[in-house]
C-alpha cells in the first residue's frame, strides 16, 4: 500500500516539474461509465472567505422537556411540531387515576390546617385570661405547625406536578408552557398511555438560538470569541439580516475526528428560524485571505497527497491532474491557485477510478 501511494506521489510531483501535466486519455462514454462529474471553476470573492455549514440549535439554557406528571392517557393534544407559544398556554391533557387521591389528600391537609390554627388562636387567648395551663398551649402550637407542614408538602406536591388542586379533583392534568416558546418535537400521540416521567414535549425559546459550526482543526483559527459572522441561506446565498457572534471554539469535538466545534449566538430577526435549519455562514476575511488570482472550486474536488493538493481538470481528450496551492479551505468549495483557468471544470466525483487510471500510468 505505501509502495502504491508513494508511486502515485511521485507521479504527480513529476507532472509538477514537467512542461506539461500527464493527460489521462478517456473517451466521454468512459468518463459517464466511470461516474466522472465535473463542476466549474469559480473566481473567489475578494473581501470574505469561504463559508462553512452550520445547524441552528436551541441555546442550552432555553431549552424545556415536558414530562408526564403521574401515569394516564392523553386525552388531548393541542399544539404540534413548530408551533409558536404563549406562556402558561395548555400544551395537552392526561387523564391521570392517581390524581384525585392527590387532591383528596391536599384537602384533607388544608382543612388539617385551618383546624389547627383555629384551636392555637383559641387557646392563646385562653392562656392570656390564664384558664389554660402554657403547656396545653405549647401542645396546640405544635399541632398547628405539624399540621401547616402537612399542607405546605401536598401543596408544594401539586405544583412540582404542575397540576392545580381542581384538575386534580376531576382526574384531568392539563400541561402547561412554562414560558414563551417553540415546540420543537412531539413524541406522544393522541390517546398513548404514559408513565410518570416519560418525555413528552421538547420547547425552545426562539429568541436565544445558537448556529453551531463543525470546523477542521486546520482552520479553527480562522474564528476567535467575539468575532462577528456574516450569514446566508445555503440554496441561494442570500445574505440574512441576523447577527451572529461567536461564543466558543474547540469546545467538544464534531461527529469527525478531524473537526471542532464553533458556536456563536443569534440575535436580530430570528424569529423565522428553527433548530435543526442549516445556514452558511463567513468568517469577514484578511487582506491576505483572497489572491487576485485565487479561483474556487468544490472542496471535495482536492485531491490531497503527501501535503500537497491537485485537481483533475476536463480536457477535450481526457482529464489532467493539476497541482495546486490552497488558500483557503470551506465545507463546500475552496480558494486555490495554479494552472487553471475559470472555463475549467474538475472532476468532483470518480476520483478513485482516476487514481487508479494514474497508478497505472506509464
Amino acid at each position: 500500500m505505501m509502495g502504491r501511494q508513494y508511486a502515485l506521489f511521485l507521479l504527480l510531483a513529476s507532472a509538477t516539474t514537467a512542461q506539461a501535466s500527464p493527460l489521462l486519455t478517456l473517451t466521454a462514454a468512459q468518463i459517464q461509465a466511470s461516474g466522472i462529474r465535473f463542476e466549474p471553476v469559480v473566481a473567489a470573492q475578494a473581501g470574505q472567505s469561504l463559508p462553512f455549514n452550520g445547524q441552528v440549535e436551541a441555546a442550552a439554557d432555553s431549552q424545556w422537556v415536558v414530562t408526564a406528571p403521574l401515569a394516564g392517557v392523553v386525552t388531548r393534544l393541542r399544539v404540534a411540531e413548530g408551533d409558536s407559544l404563549s406562556k402558561q398556554q395548555v400544551l395537552l391533557e392526561i387523564a391521570a387515576p392517581e390524581a384525585p387521591a392527590l387532591a383528596a389528600e391536599f384537602k384533607r391537609a388544608q382543612s388539617a390546617a385551618k383546624l389547627a390554627s383555629a384551636e392555637r388562636q383559641r387557646d392563646r387567648a385562653l392562656h392570656a385570661e390564664g384558664i389554660i395551663a402554657a403547656r396545653r398551649l405549647e401542645t396546640t402550637e405544635q399541632k398547628a405547625i405539624e399540621a401547616n407542614a402537612a399542607f405546605a408538602a401536598a401543596r408544594q406536591q401539586l405544583s412540582l406536578l404542575g397540576i392545580s388542586p381542581d384538575d386534580a379533583s376531576r382526574g384531568q392534568v392539563s400541561l402547561r408552557a412554562p414560558a414563551s416558546a417553540r415546540v420543537i418535537s412531539r413524541t406522544v400521540q393522541l390517546g398513548q398511555r404514559v408513565n410518570a416521567g416519560d418525555a413528552l414535549l421538547q420547547l425552545a425559546d426562539p429568541q436565544h438560538l445558537v448556529l453551531s459550526l463543525s470546523v477542521p482543526v486546520t482552520e479553527s483559527q480562522r474564528f476567535q470569541r467575539g468575532q462577528r459572522l456574516r450569514l446566508s441561506e445555503p440554496q441561494t446565498d442570500h445574505e440574512l439580516g441576523i447577527s451572529a457572534e461567536v461564543k466558543q471554539v474547540g469546545w467538544g469535538s464534531a461527529s469527525a475526528g478531524n473537526q471542532i466545534r464553533v458556536r456563536a449566538a443569534l440575535s436580530g430577526d430570528t424569529g423565522n428560524l428553527r433548530p435543526g435549519q442549516w445556514l452558511r455562514a463567513r468568517t469577514l476575511a484578511t487582506q491576505n485571505t483572497v489572491s487576485t488570482s485565487a479561483l474556487t472550486v468544490p472542496t471535495r474536488a482536492l485531491l490531497a497527497t503527501a501535503g500537497k493538493h491537485y485537481v483533475f481538470v476536463a480536457r477535450a481528450t481526457g482529464v489532467q491532474p493539476i497541482a495546486v496551492t490552497r488558500l483557503d479551505n470551506g465545507s463546500e468549495r475552496s480558494q486555490v491557485q495554479g494552472a487553471i483557468n475559470i472555463n475549467d471544470r474538475v472532476a468532483v466525483s470518480g476520483l478513485i477510478t482516476l487514481k487508479s487510471l494514474l497508478q497505472a500510468a506509464p
